[in-house]
């Protein structure tokens, strides 16, 4: 694997071909990764995963997929698939477009219980991280908080303003928290920073249209109803994917799930014959 920044390597192939999975996949999340679908299999290919990105306040999704699609280019070996999971399913379909720019052929694209981010997402995000103080914060303290990130939103369809304000909050609520437990100030502005990174990289994707390439995409859809094709109502969702496999396990799970895992191995199998 060339050297880059922006992917990891999370299996080796013999094989010529490459897949690209994106993710944020940070380390001690409850849902699983692609690393934990691909655990022992040998697919025919060799499989990238985006790294966590640092927010450096200068981000946009311009600036990410620019980055990805060069490294991948770079590695001169034709791009077989492109997977995004969740919010990272809008960032997969930019990145397969401009792969289809410069490869003859276009990558097959699976999105795994695809989703668009909103303003509620990002609060979710943001009272989930707090869940972690509780404990050490007050009751009191933790409403205050959570009614701050709630007001901090007003209505605004900025959701990179959003996101920066609640960042804000998050960062003030951690330092106290932190401070409380004697947590070392570097590791806490390492957990406060990636918590930071993980909000930008959602609302950034509201600077891309997916909806040309999902059409033409596969869709792996968990059971839980809050997830993914799952939110839209079922008379609105015939043409938002070219199709949809569906399993019965949870959200958190569909990573980690071997038929998940064996199905979509089959599918990109299929594309390298």
């Amino acid at each position: 694997m060339p050297r880059t920044e922006s992917w990891k390597e999370l299996y080796g192939g013999d094989g010529k071909d490459l897949v690209l999975a994106i993710d944020f996949p940070v380390t001690g999340r409850p849902e699983g990764t692609f690393s934990d679908m691909y655990a022992g299999m040998e697919p025919d290919y060799s499989i990238w995963e985006t790294t966590v990105p640092e927010a450096d306040g200068q981000v946009s999704a311009e600036r990410y997929v620019t980055r990805w699609s060069a490294d991948a280019r770079n590695a001169g070996r034709r791009i077989r698939g492109v997977l995004g999971y969740c919010a990272g399913s809008v960032f997969a379909a930019e990145l397969a477009r401009r792969i289809s720019e410069w490869q003859n052929e276009p990558p097959e694209v699976v999105l795994f219980d695809p989703e668009v981010p909103t303003g509620r997402t990002l609060y979710i995000q943001f009272h989930q991280a707090l869940e972690t103080m509780v404990g050490v914060l007050t009751p009191d303290e933790i409403a205050d908080v959570r009614a701050e990130g709630q007001s901090a939103h007003g209505g605004k369809d900025d959701l990179v303003a959003y996101g920066a304000a609640l960042g804000k909050i998050f960062r003030e609520a951690g330092h106290v928290a932190f401070q409380r437990i004697g947590l070392d100030a570097d590791r806490g502005e390492e957990l406060v920073g990636t918590f930071l990174s993980f909000l930008t990289w959602l609302a950034v994707t509201t600077q891309i249209d997916p909806t040309a390439i999902w059409a033409r995409s596969v869709a792996v859809t968990s059971a839980t109803s809050t997830n993914g094709l799952n939110t839209v109502p079922p008379e609105a969702r015939d043409g938002i994917v070219a199709r949809e496999l569906r399993f019965d396990v949870e959200h958190r799970d569909l990573l980690r799930t071997a038929e998940v895992g064996r199905a979509v191995t089959e599918l990109l199998a299929r594309r390298g014959r």
